[in-house]
């Protein structure tokens, strides 16, 4: 079983016995992953998307036997599957929407909190 998801997200939970394979490296690495892989393989990711991707590249690379499991690992822990809980983490999209949501915020709080001035320049008149 392999587990497309990304590091951090396999770090927070997984399916016991899967294997770690990001779909950037998967892809970088298909026919590579492919001569190594047995005859069946189930891919799962968080809700079925990149393990799709994920058989449709393999598929491309000779394995016509690469299954994905429906309902990715939430679903498979819900169905009371074994699964491997671990330090709850933010995946690297998350991350980078909290960090530009905070430039954003600080952006617009600036603006408010420092209005801009008029065309004068210090220390001079408006008639000169």
């Amino acid at each position: 079983m392999i587990d497309v998801r990304s590091a951090a997200e396999f770090e927070s939970t997984h399916i016991r016995g899967s294997y770690n394979v990001p779909l950037p490296l998967l892809s970088e690495h298909t026919d590579e992953l492919a001569a190594r892989l047995g005859s069946r393989v189930v891919l799962v990711c968080q809700s079925g998307a990149r393990a799709e991707q994920a058989r449709q590249r393999l598929g491309g690379a000779g394995i016509g036997t690469a299954y994905v499991l429906t309902g990715g690992v939430p679903g498979f822990a819900a169905a009371g599957g074994d699964v491997v809980k671990g330090k709850d983490r933010w995946d690297l999209e998350r991350q980078v929407r909290l960090v530009a949501g905070s430039l954003v915020v600080l952006g617009l709080a600036g603006g408010v909190s420092f209005p801009r001035r008029s065309g004068c320049l210090p220390g001079r008149s408006a008639r000169a």
